[in-house]
């Protein structure tokens, strides 16, 4: 008996492909169409936590049918990343780290952890040229914050307060290092589910291997 399940366990791991973790994670949700159940909504199935449309997707293995939907259920494997990425400890974000990789991986994208930097004007106002020739809105200096510029009329000095554009700046040092934290955050989320899909989960047709997005790409 434990021949024949050394056989089939070697037989089964010959047939699966080998995938990335966040290539899978875009598979099952973009791919596949998986959907993401609240932690409330997963059950314990064995050894592992699964969803509720997951037991459905077994049900259907076994030749129950279950009336309702639209559509054809996710690949059984998908239904298991959804259920991981429902299941993501406080440690790495949770459910709310869990949403917000179920929504970049529906698009198929990494999040963004450069902000580009700019300076605008922070209002506009019109001219005779029409909207096309919109110039920067300035405003006057404040009196007891601002300067004076010196100037000279009909020979009497007299002094007059300037002008300034207010501007606004994106990209700042701080903008840029809170997108980094929250990157280098996604990457330990990624990490947990690496291992948790990767060690005792029964994925039927794929193997997770130890690629992972460039942790770091910041100092390249």
């Amino acid at each position: 008996m434990m021949a024949m399940t050394q056989d089939a366990f070697a037989t089964r791991r010959a047939v699966q492909q080998d995938i990335a973790i966040w290539d899978l994670i875009v598979w099952a949700f973009k791919s596949e169409c998986a959907q993401l159940d609240h932690p409330k909504m997963v059950v314990d199935y064995g050894h592992q936590m699964v969803s509720s449309s997951y037991l459905i997707c077994r049900h259907e293995m076994l030749g129950c049918h279950i009336d309702g939907g639209g559509r054809s259920e996710p690949h059984p494997d998908a239904d298991v990343v959804a259920s991981a990425v429902a299941v993501l400890s406080d440690g790495v974000g949770g459910w709310r780290m869990a949403t917000w990789i179920a929504e970049l991986a529906r698009v198929g994208v990494l999040p963004d952890w450069s902000v580009p930097c700019s300076v605008t004007a922070a209002d506009w106002q019109g001219n005779a040229h029409g909207r096309t020739g919109k110039v920067a809105a300035s405003v006057d200096v404040d009196p007891d914050n601002g300067f004076e510029i010196p100037r000279t009329a009909r020979g009497n000095d007299h002094r007059v307060f300037g002008r300034c554009c207010p501007v606004i700046i994106r990209g700042d040092a701080s903008q840029q290092a809170r997108a980094r934290r929250s990157y280098s955050q996604f990457i330990l989320a990624l990490h947990e589910l690496k291992l948790s899909l990767g060690f005792g989960c029964d994925l039927t047709a794929f193997r997770v291997t130890k690629d992972m997005p460039a942790i770091r790409p910041w100092q390249k």
